[in-house]
């Protein structure tokens, strides 16, 4: 089977208590490893080397249509948890038909930034939350693909969590 991805049909953001919090536009977080200069000995000049399952900063934007109960929900300071439900559309080349793959988006954080946006009449408001993000995981139609928990120092991908041997090493 030849599955070419073509294109996000539509998805859905629900909050703690299951309830959907809104209209709007999601900036998922960038996985920026964290970094180390080496260099000396041996080395011909430096190398930023990542260190594994450790993250720079985990940033989630909602960008909201309006201004609601729902979203100002999580300016509270509290972890709150998110799940975001998308619905693909890829193409079966080799059989002509369409496919639609869930991507279910698990995340954990605590809010930072929340802008009310603007009043202008008959438009959006802008409306946007930051979210600081320590957990997140990703499934495809139910397969686990990526799992990060920095408490719990926890870093799966593919079904391999390269931080098991560091937890064993720490007593954790």
């Amino acid at each position: 089977m030849h599955n070419v991805p073509q294109k996000l049909i539509n998805y859905t953001i629900f909050g703690d208590d299951g309830l959907f919090l809104g209209t709007a536009d999601v900036t998922l977080p960038k996985l920026d490893l964290m970094t180390s200069t080496i260099s000396g000995s041996g080395i011909a000049g430096e190398v930023d080397e990542p260190t594994d399952g450790h993250y720079k900063s985990l940033e989630l934007t909602i960008n909201w249509r309006t201004i609601s109960k729902q979203n100002m929900k999580l300016l509270k300071f509290k972890k709150h948890t998110l799940d975001i439900r998308a619905a693909e559309q890829h193409l079966d080349a080799g059989t002509g038909e369409y496919v639609t793959p869930i991507v279910k988006l698990y995340v954990r954080g605590t809010c930072k930034t929340g802008d009310f946006g603007k009043l202008s009449v008959g438009n959006t408001t802008d409306t946007s939350t930051v979210m600081e993000l320590d957990y997140i995981k990703m499934t495809v139609d139910d397969d686990d693909v990526l799992e990060i928990d920095k408490y719990n120092q926890v870093n799966t991908v593919d079904g391999v969590d390269s931080l098991e041997s560091v937890r064993r090493g720490l007593g954790l």
